[in-house]
């Protein structure tokens, strides 16, 4: 434990966070609008990220912000 570098450490936690949002991002091209409840509940875009259920908290994210953008739920 002595030997590990916090600097190190930060560089790959960093890097790690930076793939998966690249990869994410890759996946909000294709993005769809959601009808909820037939629509009476409004709409939120949608994507589909089959195989990628790791990136499910990333893709989340990106979603709302870009549903958010264009005034959606």
């Amino acid at each position: 434990m002595l030997e590990l570098s916090v600097e190190g450490l930060i560089a790959k936690g960093n890097s790690s966070i930076s793939a998966r949002r690249n990869a994410a991002s890759k996946l909000l091209e294709k993005v769809f609008r959601v009808r909820l409840g037939r629509g009476f509940y409004g709409e939120c875009l949608g994507v589909r990220a089959d195989g990628n259920s790791n990136l499910s908290d990333e893709i989340g994210m990106l979603l709302s912000v870009k549903s958010a953008a264009i005034g959606l739920r």
